[in-house]
């Protein structure tokens, strides 16, 4: 429909055919009409209808912009579904345009190429994943955007190129078993999103978002994150309290020349470059302590007779919040050449100092940069012993007299038994069509067997909870089986044997709260446990448990009988 006098009314019905241009096939143009208005509620019922069968456009027509009320859910954001460009003078000026502002054709337009781009949220695991975002100056999702399973190869520099300018999401932002996902600083951008789930991500120790601002009917699911403090959450995001260490990767290649025998180099290597003047010379141009930095060494490359190439990793510790723009700061000293031009200075026989790697971040052991709790465990065959220490809650608060104490611990279920069940739930088809498969189901299993509830607490009272000053303590019992009148019973709260279990501890003064490094350990094995526990399903409505009897079983020393408990959990 174009060049029209006056257009007030289309109907709703879908097109036989579809027009071929530019590229797309076009359901519906209306295009270059001189007395257009598309707040006519019976066009915008035509247009609206065309969008399934195919483009939907309008272009260029002189009447009244679409209603603020219509562009609110974003539907417009599509530009393989829909093109809209008003001229601003029909719109009665950039203020009244609630799309985009074309600067260079002085219209109102549901795209441009300069303009903030919607993209659609999808999973991303993977850098070919990623390219549907990277480049794309995405500054809405909508729908969820997942980030789940990340590969290892995936760098921060390439998800803050696919997600540096991200501002909105429409619907959920869902961050779920990544095992090297330190922080959530590409995301520096967002600022509204309506839900989050941030769970079961090894190695994540800051989620600040510094622009987001949650409405009060936001949803915001944490945990079982085990490096990650509550202090660092997206629901604070204007704290700056220090919760873990994270140590910052920097590999340099180097090439050294001029060397006795380059294929049997170990006692020369030594002389031809030295870690602790390595770690002097990039503290000095980092600005950081030479004393934070560990350097290590080893031979990458023989080139000839009597040169190598040598890859030297630097780790720089720092506390996890800021260390990501610390991060950027330094590759760009590192790109620059000053770093390499420092290093090369240490050593005549250094020809060549190659910095190409964007720098990688790990989670660090803690020390005297935590959240000022310090904590450790022992195990042993009747118990696991906890022992903590508050140097930083004694300097913050000044009186840890009032302090308390919640000593909490996790157990991971095994392996066979999280696999069998979801294989369970696959089966009876109870995985609604909006989840993404295996993950999902291992989610649910966990739920149904009751095995992985998050952090569980380990003391009713702090009467369990020995003082020393600054040193505290606690011990929790191994389940020890007794046998009482032919009857077992199990000690309560108690750990199991062999079991693998991660402690924390959390500090309480006032309203501040203080979360400890977590610590694995294990009571050991006493020979009398079930082993090899596994699952099997057989079907949509039935399981085999099987199991090994205890090691210390003998034909003169049998098992009288055996207890199978059994819990059932109602989905939902």
């Amino acid at each position: 429909l174009e060049h029209f006098a006056r257009l007030q009314y289309a109907a709703s019905a879908q097109p036989a055919t579809l027009l071929a241009e530019n590229g797309f096939n076009h359901g519906l143009v209306v295009r270059n009409n001189t007395n257009f208005s598309p707040a006519n509620s019976l066009l915008q019922d035509a247009f609206l209808d065309r969008i399934s069968a195919g483009r939907v456009v309008l272009q260029g027509n002189q009447g009244s912009c679409l209603p603020q009320a219509l562009l609110a859910t974003r539907w417009w954001g599509s530009h393989a579904s829909v093109y809209l460009a008003h001229p601003l003078t029909a719109c009665g000026g950039p203020s009244q345009c609630y799309m985009h502002v074309s600067s260079a054709t002085d219209e109102c337009v549901s795209w441009c190429a300069a303009c903030p781009q919607t993209c659609e949220g999808r999973v991303v695991s993977s850098a070919a994943d990623l390219a549907a975002y990277t480049g794309a100056n995405c500054s809405y999702i909508s729908g969820f955007l997942t980030l789940e399973k990340l590969r290892a190869d995936v760098g921060e520099d390439q998800l803050e190129a696919a997600f540096a300018s991200v501002a909105h999401i429409e619907g959920l932002l869902r961050v779920v078993d990544n095992d090297h996902l330190v922080g959530l600083d590409f995301l520096r951008n967002l600022a509204d999103v309506p839900a989050i789930i941030i769970h079961s991500n090894k190695a994540l120790v800051d989620t600040r978002l510094p622009q987001l601002a949650l409405l009060p009917n936001s949803s915001v699911t944490i945990k079982k994150n085990r490096f990650l403090c509550q202090a660092a959450w997206p629901t604070v995001p204007s704290s700056s309290r220090p919760c873990s260490d994270v140590s910052v990767i920097h590999l340099l290649d180097l090439t050294v020349q001029n060397l006795a025998n380059a294929s049997n180099n170990t006692s020369e290597m030594a002389g031809a470059i030295s870690p602790s003047l390595l770690a002097q010379a990039a503290a000095a141009v980092f600005g950081v302590n030479a004393a934070n930095i560990t350097v290590a060494v080893t031979t990458a490359t023989q080139l000839n007779a009597s040169a190598v190439v040598l890859r030297a990793s630097l780790a720089i510790r720092m506390p996890a919040h800021g260390s990501y723009a610390a991060l950027r700061s330094q590759h760009a000293a590192a790109q620059n050449g000053t770093l390499a031009a420092a290093v090369a200075g240490l050593q005549p026989n250094i020809t060549q100092v190659v910095c190409s790697l964007f720098p990688t971040r790990q989670v660090a052991q803690p020390a005297q940069y935590d959240a000022g709790v310090v904590f450790a465990g022992t195990a042993s065959l009747s118990d696991v012993s906890l022992a903590w220490s508050d140097p930083l809650v004694a300097t913050q608060l000044g009186n840890t007299s009032a302090v308390s104490y919640n000593v909490e611990y996790m157990a991971e279920p095994p392996a066979s038994a999280l696999t069998a069940f979801a294989d369970l739930f696959v089966q009876q088809d109870m995985i609604s069509s909006s989840m993404s498969g295996s993950a999902d189901a291992l989610d649910l299993a966990r739920t149904a067997i009751g095995l992985l509830v998050g952090w569980e607490q380990a003391s009713a009272s702090s009467s369990s909870i020995v003082d020393n000053g600054a040193q505290h303590s606690m011990s929790l019992p191994s389940c020890q089986p007794v046998l009482v009148n032919q009857s077992l019973t199990l000690t309560s709260n108690c750990l199991a044997a062999a079991q693998a279990y991660s402690f924390r501890v959390t500090a309480f003064a006032g309203s501040e709260s203080f979360v400890s490094n977590v610590v694995s350990a294990s009571v050991l094995s006493t020979g009398y446990e079930v082993t090899d526990f596994a699952l099997e399903a057989l079907g949509p409505a039935a399981l085999r448990i099987r199991w090994k009897a205890p090691a210390v079983v003998t034909p003169a020393n049998s098992i009288v009988s055996y207890r199978v408990q059994v819990f059932y959990h109602e989905l939902g």
